[in-house]
């Protein structure tokens, strides 16, 4: 039993573990918009979604996450149109994402379908570290001004649905950046995530 659980700490010990960076919502089922492309359109109508989550409530600087998801396909041309804009805000960090979708689907089967996305927008992302209060004043990392900037994102996916059930795979982001504040550190990096969904509709 011991050595079992030393193995398990050195396995530990060694890894790289990294925190997601995307934003989380509670039904991923609501917002697939949100992460692939390929479904704008997927529907055979219009579709707005609008979500907000407040995590941790009564916490100050709690992460709190608002979206907007508006697509449509387009009639006789095989394609569908999306909007998504997305405010996430944790601490003393806040990104609005606005990006629009456009996917192209091709039949398969008499009921299958398999669509091809694209996403493209802009990421403001802002940093205003001097709200943090620390143990040692006169940070010079903290008490530098509010950082703010814009940067492009692309995103990709591709999405099968056969009758009820669906497949699907995106990348919401296919840039990767470094965000730096005013004195010239790296406050973060974004890095590219990949959603896998699966599902079928009973």
């Amino acid at each position: 039993m011991k050595i079992g659980c030393i193995i398990i700490l050195v396995f530990i010990a060694v890894l790289n573990f990294k925190g997601q960076q995307e934003v989380m919502f509670t039904h991923y089922n609501y917002t697939p918009l949100s992460f692939n492309a390929a479904y704008a359109g997927n529907k055979e109508t219009t579709e707005v979604n609008i979500i907000n989550r407040n995590q941790w409530v009564g916490f100050s600087g709690a992460p709190i996450t608002q979206a907007i998801n508006l697509h449509a396909p387009i009639q006789y041309r095989n394609i569908g149109l999306g909007l998504s804009v997305l405010n996430d805000k944790i601490g003393p960090l806040a990104t609005t994402a606005v990006n629009l979708n456009f996917a192209y689907k091709i039949k398969t089967s008499k009921k299958g379908k398999i669509a091809l996305g694209i996403k493209g927008g802009v990421d403001f992302l802002k940093g205003n570290l001097n709200t943090l209060e620390t143990i040692t004043g006169n940070d010079p990392l903290l008490i530098s001004n509010a950082s703010s900037v814009l940067v492009p994102n692309f995103g990709a996916g591709i999405y099968y649905r056969q009758a009820n059930s669906f497949l699907g795979i995106g990348v919401p982001r296919l840039l990767i950046y470094k965000y730096d504040v005013s004195s010239g550190t790296t406050l973060y990096s974004m890095q590219k995530h990949y959603y896998l969904t699966a599902g079928t509709h009973i």
